[in-house]
């Protein structure tokens, strides 16, 4: 699992992949720039009581602060894009992020992980935006008539 700074920077800035985030046993984030990992049901439920509003203990002061970003693993990525168990679905899904990932290298944005990659990915194809490395943050694609 990739807890760097780069990719908890960009779990951070990606808004879209946060507001969606409904914390479950097994997922990963960071509060107060230490990563956790939720082990306990009571605690995914305390996550995921901010969504809707009931904030408690401990999610409702982290919340507060901004503090709690959730670091998607690879599986949760991928599953963004192909909810699915379709194999035929799955494969073009691999075929493409492939093609993407050899984008990547010629550009010379290749990182570290997985899930860094993936995580480019899904906001590439799901969002349309693209990580900047030199400003941190996720910025939409340009239309060809904009420029």
């Amino acid at each position: 699992m990739d807890t760097s700074k780069e990719y908890i920077d960009m779990c951070r800035e990606a808004e879209e992949i946060q507001k969606g985030w409904e914390s479950k046993v097994g997922d990963f984030y960071v509060a107060n720039n230490r990563v956790f990992v939720v082990e306990n049901p009571v605690i995914a439920t305390a996550t995921t009581e901010r969504k809707k509003g009931g904030e408690c203990g401990w999610a409702k002061l982290l919340r507060a602060d901004g503090n709690i970003v959730w670091l998607p693993r690879q599986d949760q990525l991928q599953a963004m894009l192909c909810p699915c168990k379709n194999q035929a679905r799955t494969l073009e899904l691999i075929n493409d992020f492939s093609e993407s990932v050899q984008g990547y290298a010629k550009e010379k944005r290749y990182k570290k992980s997985m899930e860094e990659m993936w995580l480019r990915y899904v906001m590439s194809r799901k969002y349309q935006m693209s990580w900047e490395d030199a400003a941190t943050l996720w910025l939409p694609f340009i239309k060809t008539e904009d420029r």
